[in-house]
């Protein structure tokens, strides 16, 4: 067994949720910018710092749960599977 301190444990703990609030802050504050940058233009509403937040959930959830059980149905590493997913929505042919 490793020989850390709880010390080092809760501050291990307390670095995970910091770095992943301030990527959270970051991600919604890029999203809000680039929608209404590019997306509002086109005639939709813009949003806000919580819609650009609750969208980038939705969409990491659905896409995510896609991927993960494509991996247990072909044993393909979760990267490979998030490539080949990518690779079709921007490459697929339309027929």
């Amino acid at each position: 067994m490793n020989n850390r301190s709880a010390l080092e444990i809760v501050g291990l703990i307390f670095l995970s949720i910091a770095l992943s609030a301030v990527g959270m802050f970051i991600l919604g504050v890029v999203l809000m910018f680039l929608w209404n940058w590019f997306i509002a233009p086109l005639g939709t509403i813009e949003i806000s710092y919580w819609m650009a937040i609750g969208i980038s959930l939705t969409i990491s959830a659905f896409s995510l749960r896609n991927a993960f059980n494509t991996v247990k149905e072909k044993n393909d590493s979760v990267a490979e599977v998030i490539g080949k997913e990518i690779g079709q929505l921007f490459f697929a042919r339309k027929e």
